[in-house]
């Protein structure tokens, strides 16, 4: 195993940079912005190999940073929203990770309520991400199954369009729709993509993310903290403990604003300002 690097080109204005390949990649990919930041900016992921359905956000940078997530893509690309051309340059947007490698899978999925056809995912790995993109009403529900035939049990749940990953082994897997309008229900597209890089579970299914922040010191009391898997939902609950810190501080994790806690990030406000190398454990769960 070795480790390897790319640029993600980013625009100097609003829009999507050019997506880059990233099929080379194990699910970890360290993410590091830089630069001026006159701008916020989201990485977006897509496991379709035509780049084909919605492209789904798995970090997101208010200021400069580093970040790992996990997840199994088949692309990534930034995009610039909030763009202040007075107010700096174009940033740099890097990933790196390993080269364990990425197999993808498409999951038929039907036009209307029922069962698509069952894909063979024996040669996948273990850590699944499983996007379903494009519009669509009703839920899509990702089925796995190791016998093919009677025993099916649902793995994910999607009401719209989104990316959720986690660990399982899975013979055969299939989307069911349910809840299907016949006006405008859309047409989603399924894809899996998976790898063996001994993953470490996902944020979906309820599952704890532990994960340790490395602050830069640009954080002052109020700041982002984005999560090293989306989660499926923004209902989780957070809490923080310092793990080598200059000056001792206490958490508080509000949820009142918009955008104060998404899928992708939440907000955190301590009781004093971080300093450069203060390291803080933070845990995200479902709650119970």
């Amino acid at each position: 195993m070795a480790n390897q690097f790319v640029n993600l080109p980013t625009p100097s204005a609003n829009g999507a940079g050019t997506p880059v390949d990233v099929s080379s990649f194990g699910s970890f990919k360290t993410l590091v912005v830089s630069g001026d930041l006159a701008a916020i900016i989201a990485v977006e992921a897509n496991l379709d190999p035509l780049q084909a359905g919605t492209w789904v956000a798995v970090a997101s940078f208010p200021n400069p940073g580093q970040v790992t997530i996990q997840v199994a893509a088949h692309w990534l690309r930034t995009r610039v929203s909030a763009f202040n051309s007075r107010a700096g340059g174009t940033p740099e947007v890097d990933c790196g990770g390993s080269d364990d490698g990425t197999g993808f899978a498409a999951i038929p999925v039907p036009a209307a309520d029922g069962v698509g056809a069952a894909v063979d995912t024996s040669s996948l790995g273990l850590f699944k991400s499983v996007q379903v993109g494009s519009a669509f009403r009703g839920t899509v529900l990702i089925e796995e199954s190791e016998d093919g035939t009677t025993a099916w049990g649902t793995v994910m749940s999607f009401n719209q369009p989104g990316l959720q990953s986690s660990e399982f082994t899975a013979h055969w897997m299939r989307a069911r729709r349910v809840g299907t309008p016949t006006v405008n229900p859309g047409t989603p597209i399924a894809n899996v993509g998976a790898t063996n890089d001994q993953g470490g579970g996902g944020g979906g299914g309820g599952n704890s993310q532990r994960f340790l922040y490395h602050a830069t010191g640009a954080e002052g009391s109020d700041f982002s903290v984005n999560l090293p898997v989306a989660r499926a939902n923004d209902s989780y609950l957070v809490s923080g403990t310092c793990q080598g810190v200059n000056m001792i501080v206490d958490f508080d994790f509000p949820d009142i604003l918009a955008g104060d806690r998404t899928t992708l990030l939440f907000r955190c406000i301590t009781t004093g300002a971080l300093t450069a190398g203060d390291t803080i454990y933070f845990e995200a769960v479902d709650p119970t």
